[in-house]
């Protein structure tokens, strides 16, 4: 390790560090923890999908190191344009599945959904747009 990145490794634990106390702090000596149960309530989600996400990672890595070993780092995609259609209704119907989830389970729409669904739609479109950009004409 270069001393580069031992000093971002220490900011960063000193950050962690911080952020850790600040809850802890806010928490505990502020008697919020009814806001701390909906913080965890919050999160199992998010946790589930991370462990997801790290399962896959791990395939992944093995992959790309097969595939560096070999000596062929790329990936050819013999796409068609129905396939593109395909990708379009997906990325355009996303938004309405998420505020159909949202009114399904409590009734109503609000603010935070169309938000979410909004920033779901712009990821998305600009994911598309960033691997249909690289298509030969």
């Amino acid at each position: 390790m270069t001393a580069k990145d031992l000093m971002i490794d220490f900011i960063n634990l000193v950050f962690t560090i911080i952020i850790i106390g600040l809850a802890i702090i806010y928490f505990i000596a502020g008697d919020n923890f009814e806001n701390f149960k909906k913080i965890l309530e919050s999160l199992a989600p998010l946790g589930l999908l991370m462990i997801l996400f790290l399962i896959n990672l791990k395939f992944w890595q093995e992959k790309a190191k097969k595939k560096q070993r070999e000596g062929n780092m790329e990936i050819i995609l013999r796409l068609n344009f129905f396939d593109k259609l395909k990708s379009d209704f997906i990325v355009f119907s996303m938004p309405t599945i998420i505020l159909l989830i949202a009114f399904f389970a409590r009734g109503q729409v609000d603010l935070f959904d169309l938000i979410e669904a909004l920033i779901v739609f712009v990821l998305a479109y600009l994911g598309q747009k960033w691997l249909f950009s690289k298509e030969k004409l």
